[in-house]
């Protein structure tokens, strides 16, 4: 920019600097693709198809996976018979699959989830399942979904 300052010309390279906030917010961008729920269709009540990538993504960031709900231990009669989850992030693997806040899984593939090595035992196992089978508690009433893997 060139300006007259008192009879001399002087130039200001203003490129470097920051524009000028007018009090405009940028157009928020829509979601891009793969964010969404395409990785999960749900075919009935209980029944879904789930993409590998899917369940593969899942299994390889466990750590996570894990801050999308809490779970804890549940016990019944001082019994541990699962694990209970609440605080399940909307959007999140477990609620696409169907999984809602206050329901204990008891079992997966027929596996009782009744202590962290259990839990374990089962996640190695779940790399290589075409199906997936999880039998919870849902406000006192037992529950069965399946899962096709894809």
């Amino acid at each position: 920019m060139l300006i007259d300052n008192n009879g001399v010309n002087e130039y200001i390279d203003n490129s470097a600097a920051a524009p000028p906030n007018i009090g405009i917010s940028p157009v928020p961008q829509p979601p891009q693709a793969g964010g969404g729920g395409e990785g999960v269709k749900q075919l009935s009540e209980n029944q879904y198809v789930v993409a590998k990538s899917e369940i593969n993504n899942a299994l390889t960031n466990l750590s996570d996976l894990v801050t999308k709900a809490r779970i804890v231990p549940s016990f019944k009669n001082g019994v541990a018979n699962g694990f209970k989850l609440f605080s399940i992030v909307p959007d999140s693997l477990y609620a696409k699959i169907g999984i809602q806040n206050g329901d204990v899984i008891r079992r997966i593939n027929g596996y009782e989830m009744n202590s962290p090595d259990k839990a374990l035992e089962i996640y190695q196992k779940l790399r290589d399942a075409s199906r997936i089978e999880i039998e919870l508690e849902r406000r006192g009433e037992t529950l069965r979904k399946s899962y096709s893997i894809e």
